[in-house]
């Protein structure tokens, strides 16, 4: 019988993957990099990806396996991920106090090409309908926001948002309109 993975949970280098948010029903448990975070499903490709903070990781799981694949190398100051599944383009955040985003092919689990955005990126959210990135930098206070069919910044939002970490990270808001 086929288990709908519907939750991951990273804590302390182990990532626990779960039926359900509501319950506490264990599929597995994978041990990946040092201080996973940020995991992501892509629900066409079957895979997890999760950002191993300290290892500067990201390490990728066959869902249907359940199982590591592969460990891309990125860099020692990774930070947060989330992912397109329409492009299976994956977007990761490193860079405190300066700031990258990494693209990665899901199909290839390579880099595809580092963007530059603002300092102290400390989230990421992608849009698929639009195909936009939407990266927190917290230390310029402002949003970058990535047209992903090029992979290039086309606006800063920097108005003044207090909360602006939180709300990226949580991933509560996706549109310029909302911030």
């Amino acid at each position: 019988m086929k288990i709908t993975l519907s939750k991951a949970v990273a804590l302390c280098g182990c990532l626990f993957l779960t039926t359900s948010v509501y319950s506490a029903t264990l599929v597995t448990k994978l041990f990946v990099g040092k201080f996973p975070a940020s995991p992501v499903v892509n629900t066409v490709s079957h895979r997890l990806y999760t950002v191993n903070q300290v290892d500067g990781t990201v390490s990728v799981v066959d869902t249907t396996s359940y199982t590591v694949v592969d460990t891309i190398p990125v860099t020692a100051d990774v930070g947060w991920e989330d992912i397109n599944p329409v492009t299976n383009l994956l977007y990761v955040t490193s860079g405190y106090p300066s700031g990258t985003v990494y693209v990665i092919n899901g199909a290839t689990d390579t880099i595809v090409t580092t963007i530059p955005v603002g300092n102290g990126t400390t989230g990421v959210a992608v849009n698929p309908n639009t195909n936009r990135v939407y990266v927190c930098n917290y230390l310029d206070n402002s949003v970058s926001v990535i047209d992903g069919s090029t992979n290039t910044v086309i606006d800063t939002i920097s108005e003044y948002a207090p909360n602006l970490k939180d709300i990226i990270i949580e991933k509560m808001v996706v549109t310029p309109l909302d911030l």
